[in-house]
């Protein structure tokens, strides 16, 4: 019952988004999740107004860069954009942590 109410208020997000991604602005083809706006972890419900759709790539990515708490959505979308407009690359910055994190800690 909830997995199919969470699947109607990302369609709706998805709709109400003009088919691109919360965070990238890119079109949403394929692999596409709801993301809460206010984790449901810190009391956020699953209503249209706290869904969001976004790539699931682009959803996990936030976690993989931030992996001790990540950033609320709306920061995470403004750290995407300025990232572009500065030629930043975050898929190659997420790889990477992916890969140090996985061998143990890293010098400070």
């Amino acid at each position: 019952m909830r997995a199919r109410h969470l699947q109607s208020l990302r369609r709706a997000a998805c709709r109400e988004q003009g088919g691109v991604c919360y965070y990238c602005l890119q079109p949403m083809r394929g692999d596409v999740t709801a993301e809460h706006l206010q984790a449901r972890r810190d009391g956020g419900k699953d209503t249209r107004e706290n869904i969001v759709a976004a790539h699931r790539l682009c959803n996990s990515r936030r976690h993989q860069l931030f992996p001790i708490e990540a950033p609320e959505p709306a920061a995470y979308a403004n750290l995407i954009a300025l990232a572009r407009v500065a030629g930043f690359d975050l898929e190659d910055l997420a790889q990477a942590r992916s890969r140090r994190i996985s061998t143990g800690p890293v010098p400070l």
